[in-house]
């Protein structure tokens, strides 16, 4: 037996540092847009280990799941303290900067900045290019649904059951940012942006809505590599999906599952199927389960 100790590799956390609520800038001033809705902090739940939003001593802003999400130490409110006579939108934008930065210097942890308006708010010397591309990346996932089908421990379930997917999520944004800050032509960057947000929105493009033939939270369709392990299957394969589904459709499913058969594998889960932005560099399962769940639609 080794005398070797085993350790297990340390998970990075992963944070997001955001304003006190939806805010706008114009010039000098600061606006508060709106205060966050359920949707909003679910989104920030499902993405990220932690959660800083700073509030200020001179005004506070109460959040949605703050107790429950503060008593989990999932979220924290820091602040700053505001001497003698300050503006109070001023100390509020200050203050948030100033979080972010020491945010940003964590050397245990990797935090973001996010804004739900999409637009830095922060002041220019808390802000790096590398932030701004992030934001942009950041802002193409798609955010939670509210609609009571589900709760905060429902979604703080599901995140444990597909940590590793997330953790991929992860590191393809990682790996994907690294990638455009080396790139020195704007519109390439551009491009490289849109493909990224466009593979997310193609997730959604299941054999359910090509075929009409498959219940999309029941199958995983998806462009086979191995042909001839298909074909092998494909018997089993077609006995399964009829069973599922002979009741609900009536379709000639054997001939028509017989005619694709060449082309995808099928199985149980659902998952993504012709996916022309993604070129095999973007691990987006964690959202495509999170679509299988109804989480996010």
């Amino acid at each position: 037996m080794s005398n070797i100790i085993q350790f297990k590799k340390r998970k990075v956390q992963r944070g997001i540092v955001a304003p006190n609520g939806i805010m706008a800038v114009n010039g000098n001033n600061l606006f508060l847009e709106r205060s966050y809705i359920p949707e909003d902090i679910f989104y920030y739940v499902m993405y990220w280990d932690k959660i800083a939003i700073p509030t200020s001593s001179l005004i506070h802003i109460g959040l949605p799941f703050e107790n429950e999400l503060g008593s989990l130490d999932i979220l924290e409110r820091p602040t700053l303290p505001a001497t003698g006579s300050v503006d109070v939108a001023r100390h509020v934008h200050w203050t948030f900067g100033e979080i972010a930065k020491q945010k940003l210097n964590d050397e245990n942890s990797d935090w973001i900045i996010h804004h739900m308006s999409g637009d830095p708010i922060y002041l220019p010397e808390h802000a790096t290019k590398k932030d701004n591309i992030r934001l942009k990346i950041t802002n193409a996932l798609p955010i939670p649904s509210n609609d009571g089908n589900f709760s905060l421990n429902d979604l703080l379930e599901f995140k444990e059951r597909r940590a590793s997917e997330l953790e991929g999520l992860h590191a393809t944004m990682d790996q994907f940012l690294k990638k455009l800050n080396s790139e020195e032509i704007d519109a390439i960057r551009k491009t490289e942006l849109k493909r990224f947000e466009n593979a997310i929105v193609e997730l959604d493009k299941t054999l359910f809505e090509r075929f009409k033939i498959i219940k999309k939270s029941d199958w995983e369709v998806t462009l086979s590599p191995d042909i001839p392990t298909l074909l092998e299957k494909a018997p089993a394969i077609v006995g399964a999906v009829i069973a599922d589904n002979y009741a609900e459709f009536n379709l000639p499913i054997i001939t028509t599952i017989t005619s694709i058969a060449s082309m995808l594998s099928i199985s149980k889960k659902f998952g993504i199927t012709f996916n022309q932005y993604n070129h095999g560099d973007f691990n987006l399962e964690y959202i495509s389960s999170a679509r299988s769940e109804n989480i996010i639609f």
